[in-house]
């Protein structure tokens, strides 16, 4: 995944960096880059929750397929089973003809996959929105560091951010 910063707000931080010629006493990019390290690390842990996140739903429905999979009956035409099998979507799924002639297990595993799944559609919703006001914050940071460096350290710390440096290099994340 690429930084929470979005690529045409670091185009146009990096341009205004470029367009100023800021110069005088200024704090080194290593004290800069400190202050910035909690946002950067709290960036990189909203990434790896969206990534477990994503990888909860994909596992979820991977069990309701293969259920199906094995208990649809196999006198269904072969191109609705096939239609059934990529539905991640418990509305869908309860649309198709055969859904009525599942067990009642196999139906309710698809209600509780349902459910599940809206769970997880709040939980992306929710570390959404903590990444944009995350950006925001690191926008607004970079915009209050700016007056304090010159145009080339501002450049070299948006680099940094960007993934440029081996400063920005964040641990994997554990699945």
């Amino acid at each position: 995944m690429g930084t929470v910063v979005p690529r045409p707000l670091l185009l146009l931080v990096l341009t205004l960096a470029w367009a100023s010629c800021d110069q005088g006493a200024h704090a080194s990019v290593d004290e800069h880059w400190e202050q910035l390290q909690p946002l950067v690390h709290r960036q990189q842990r909203l990434r790896c929750t969206m990534d477990s996140l994503r990888q909860q739903a994909v596992q979820l429905w991977d069990g309701v397929v293969e259920t199906l999979d094995a208990q649809l009956p196999a006198t269904m035409p072969a191109e609705e089973r096939r239609n059934m099998l990529a539905v991640r979507n418990r509305s869908l799924i309860q649309m198709f003809m055969a859904y009525d002639s599942l067990s009642p297990g196999i139906q309710q595993r698809v209600e509780i996959a349902g459910v599940q799944d809206s769970l997880l559609a709040l939980a992306i919703k929710a570390n959404n929105a903590q990444t944009e006001a995350l950006a925001r914050t690191l926008d607004s940071t970079l915009m209050a560091l700016k007056p304090q460096m010159s145009s080339a350290e501002f450049r070299t710390l948006t680099e940094q951010l960007a993934g440029g440096s081996d400063k920005n290099a964040s641990p994997p994340c554990a699945h």
